[in-house]
């Protein structure tokens, strides 16, 4: 996790555009196994804000 710390720092607010459909994806497959069932475009909205949400919570 500290290495997206990491890329969120160097890249600012759009640090996730370059890994919306890799490491994005990956994350929004996890909500949806763990039985979110939001619709494709409320995940799109929602996963960065929530990944951002918990590297700031462990880096405090």
């Amino acid at each position: 996790m500290g290495d997206l710390k990491n890329l969120m720092d160097q890249n600012g607010k759009n640090w996730w555009v370059e890994h919306h459909h890799g490491f994005g994806m990956g994350v929004r497959n996890l909500f949806r196994e763990g039985g979110f069932e939001w619709g494709p475009i409320d995940m799109d909205d929602l996963w960065i804000g929530l990944v951002e949400r918990a590297v700031r919570k462990k880096f405090r």
